[in-house]
């Protein structure tokens, strides 16, 4: 007989990962949402890879792009731009999500797909013979990752006001679009940009989570 030790039947998972696993779900029917929009961005990305000169050409030529996909991702997101949420479909996590859930979700699709596509333009930029093209990479990463964060902290914070959605997100990307060209056009002190960038996108996501908590648990008081 074997005197290996048998497993044993019920193993305890830990709360935090049945906490996530509602979220995961939820974060995958974002990414299904959010498939055109980045399909656009990608193909855009190519196309200017391919006729940019270098890479302060192809960062100049995409702002504007990223900018309007981080609007256009965080009105996904959030549901602004598409009906919201619907039940779990079949198959799906019966787990309720946990008081900032949603928002943690839409934060981490944000931050999936902007990452992903700063190396599509790392990819198209090198296949297209354009050196040093990190910085713009990143900088177009962070202005989406920035725009969408902004988005959905507006959206935590008016959730009844769609005009008000509309301003308040519509002038951070403005405003991060201007930066970004002046920048692009003085020809230094992009990398601060970047770093500022990222720090607006983690200060408006931990506000958005924190607004996000305090807005689900509210119906519950």
């Amino acid at each position: 007989m074997s005197d290996e030790p048998t497993a044993p039947d019920d193993v305890e998972v830990p709360a935090w990962v049945n906490d996530l696993v509602p979220v995961a779900d939820l974060a995958r029917g974002h990414l299904r949402a959010c498939r055109w929009a980045a399909v656009a961005v990608v193909l855009a990305t190519v196309c200017a890879a391919c006729v940019s000169t270098g890479p302060t050409a192809l960062a100049t030529g995409l702002l504007a792009v990223f900018d309007a996909a981080g609007l256009l991702l965080a009105g996904l997101l959030t549901g602004r731009l598409r009906r919201r949420s619907a039940p779990t479909p079949p198959g799906g996590s019966a787990v309720p999500l946990r008081p900032g859930g949603r928002t943690l979700a839409a934060l981490v699709v944000l931050d999936i797909v902007g990452t992903a596509l700063g190396l599509v333009v790392l990819a198209a930029a090198a296949l297209c013979g354009i050196d040093a093209a990190l910085s713009g990479a990143a900088l177009l990463a962070g202005v989406l990752i920035a725009v969408g964060a902004v988005g959905v902290l507006v959206d935590e914070l008016l959730p009844q006001q769609h005009r008000g959605w509309v301003g308040g997100a519509g002038a951070a990307a403005l405003l991060v679009l201007l930066a970004g060209a002046a920048v692009l056009a003085l020809g230094q002190g992009l990398w601060w940009l970047v770093l500022g960038l990222v720090v607006v996108s983690d200060l408006a996501g931990l506000l958005a989570l924190r607004a996000g908590r305090r807005r689900d648990l509210g119906p519950a008081r």
